[in-house]
């Protein structure tokens, strides 16, 4: 598959990701990266994007963790339960490569290529039970 690779302006960040033959892209095309707030990763050391914590909302079942990045932009991260992060603390963020999206100038996803099982599940449909009949029930 044909790979791309994606560097920040300030170039701390590389991804090779693999993108779908029919992808309009060239070197020097302007991309957005999108990662889920759920998806991403935070570290206290270890590969990624250093940055700072500047805010935890801790909600009960799940905790909003603001990070300001190296380069000034913020992330939002969502974890489950309560955050083990405080404002104030170095941390890294990251994200598995199957939850990073990549979007052009005009804001269109490029296509990946997708793991096996997801692009079966996307080429043969998912095979849907038959609804149950209804009987009318008179008392």
């Amino acid at each position: 598959p044909r790979q791309v690779s994606v560097s920040t302006a300030k170039g701390d960040l590389r991804l090779d990701m693999p993108l779908a033959a029919d992808v309009q892209a060239r070197v020097g095309d302007t991309v957005t990266i999108g990662v889920r707030p759920d998806r991403v990763q935070l570290g206290a050391d270890g590969a990624g994007l250093a940055g700072k914590v500047t805010l935890v909302e801790r909600l009960g079942t799940e905790s909003h963790v603001h990070v300001t990045l190296a380069d000034g932009s913020m992330v939002t991260a969502i974890t489950s339960g309560t955050a083990a992060f405080a404002a104030r603390q170095p941390v890294t963020v990251s994200a598995l490569p199957g939850d990073i999206h990549i979007f052009d100038s005009a804001g269109r996803a490029l296509p990946r290529i997708l793991d096996p099982a997801t692009e079966a599940l996307l080429t043969q449909g998912q095979k849907v039970a038959p609804a149950a009949s209804q009987q009318e029930i008179t008392a």
